[in-house]
């Protein structure tokens, strides 16, 4: 996917964060999680998540709130995921892993075209 460049700031903001929840996330795409995150803590989180879950699938991403000057948005995800390591929600699942589905509600803090701070609730 390509970065996104039209629309209004709060427009962008809210797709920047859908790429950021689909490709990287989700999708596992190194390049696309450098491209929209600047936040090092969200980084390193982003590759543990890749290291719990080798199986990913996102069911959808839900806007809930986002700032007339697109510098933060609300967000609510879902997903399916194969558990092999540990998460922050969950321990070291039994051997061979296991099937979780996990929800997320977070805030993404955008600036300059990628997110700069985040807060992020599991469960």
């Amino acid at each position: 996917m390509t970065e996104v460049t039209s629309g209004s700031r709060t427009d962008r903001a809210c797709a920047l964060v859908r790429r950021y929840v689909a490709d990287a996330l989700f999708g596992g795409d190194e390049a696309a999680l450098r491209e929209t995150v600047a936040d090092e803590s969200l980084q390193e989180r982003a590759w543990l998540f890749w290291a719990a879950f080798n199986e990913r699938n996102l069911h959808g991403v839900d806007v809930i709130f986002a700032s007339a000057d697109g510098d933060r948005v609300a967000c609510h995800f879902t997903g399916s995921l194969v558990q092999v390591g540990p998460w922050v929600t969950s321990a070291m699942p039994a051997a061979g892993g296991g099937f979780v589905a996990a929800e997320c509600t977070a805030i993404y803090m955008v600036s300059e075209g990628r997110i700069v701070n985040y807060r992020e609730t599991w469960r």
